[in-house]
């Protein structure tokens, strides 16, 4: 299951669904807002494209991913309702606090502000032993009970890169909808209204601590909750259907990656039941299958998979079976090697 370190990073950056107060742009500078929050965010919009776009259906928060192509920077955010802190500084320790036990030996840690804005940024020169040169910064903005956490990253990062970061920092700012007054920074007095907001629906508020843990290679941790999101869809639909594509995907990988290849099984075929023509459900169900040794079963969906290929969520690719690592120990098996070039055919 090679395809784990990456797979709801592209799953999420190929959703394309269009959502009521989530995101419109002008030529310089894109907007964003959910629909709870009294003020919409703008932000630089040159070079940069919306990816993804996720807005919970009560409004109460969302999730946001833009991609600046032309300096190849990532640029995520969350809007949500500012419950585990209430001040740009806070806010900012929380983060660090949350993420220091995951990261992989970070350099140059440091905290400090850029224009009043807490951050936080770190370098990762390597992740799971492959060099990277990862830069990471987060920006922590609180405004009118609602926090925005900003995430930029860079790979193949470079001292001069820096002021790419500091410029999307500086270029954030907030406008008041209208009939609402101006949008003014939270203060610890503000805890009455943060106090008062909707809660955030359970099972989303699951799937984004899996995918918290899932991101950080932590499979044992983000099967709780990814299960718990499961169940409760299982008794009251309320996921996007790509977002429910998204968690079957996900813990169906977590438990294959953590060696529970019956509950792998489970959970792919239980999205089977409900979307038969998802092509990756049918793609793990063969690296299941590989890594229980059951040729068979893992050419007949194999080929399955790529039989409904087009389905794909927008802007995702079929993996190449030839690189994933389940497959590896049938690469010299004629039966298998046959069924490859079958699928590959035009």
């Amino acid at each position: 299951m090679k395809r784990i370190t990456i797979s709801w990073l592209a799953l999420l950056m190929g959703l394309g669904t269009s959502l009521l107060c989530a995101a419109t742009s002008t030529k310089k500078e894109l907007r964003f807002t959910i629909p709870q929050a009294p003020w919409i965010l703008l932000i630089d919009g040159d070079n940069v494209e919306v990816k993804s776009q996720q807005v919970k259906p009560e409004g109460s928060s969302g999730y946001f991913l833009l991609e600046d192509n032309k300096n190849q920077l990532n640029i995520s955010f969350f809007i949500e309702s500012a419950r585990k802190c209430n001040d740009s500084k806070s806010c900012r320790d929380f983060v660090w606090k949350s993420n220091q036990p995951q990261l992989e030996n970070p350099k140059n840690v440091a905290q400090s502000e850029i224009g009043g804005i807490s951050i936080l940024e770190y370098l990762l020169p390597a992740y799971k032993g492959i060099p990277v040169q990862q830069y990471n910064m987060y920006a922590e903005y609180v405004v009118d009970g609602f926090w925005v956490d900003l995430h930029l990253s860079k790979v193949l990062y470079k001292p001069a890169d820096r002021p790419l970061f500091e410029n999307v920092v500086k270029s954030v700012h907030f406008e008041p909808k209208p009939g609402n007054p101006a949008p003014t920074a939270a203060t610890p007095d503000h805890s009455s209204t943060v106090d008062s907001s909707p809660s955030i629906d359970p099972t989303w508020a699951y799937v984004t601590e899996g995918n918290g843990y899932y991101l950080k290679r932590d499979f044992v941790k983000a099967i709780g909750p990814y299960q718990k999101a499961l169940d409760r869809e299982k008794k009251e639909s309320t996921l996007e259907k790509d977002w429910w594509h998204v968690l079957i995907d996900n813990l169906g990988m977590c438990y294959g990656m953590t060696g529970d290849m019956k509950k792998a099984k489970e959970t792919f075929e239980y999205g089977l039941s409900k979307d038969d023509r998802y092509p990756l459900f049918y793609y793990n169900l063969a690296c299941t299958y590989a890594e229980m040794d059951d040729l068979d079963n893992t050419i007949s969906f194999l080929k399955r998979a790529f039989q409904y290929k087009d389905n794909v969520i927008a802007g995702e690719q079929m993996p190449h079976p030839e690189e994933d690592s389940s497959f590896q120990r049938f690469m010299k098996n004629d039966r298998f090697l046959a069924a490859l070039k079958e699928i590959h055919q035009p």
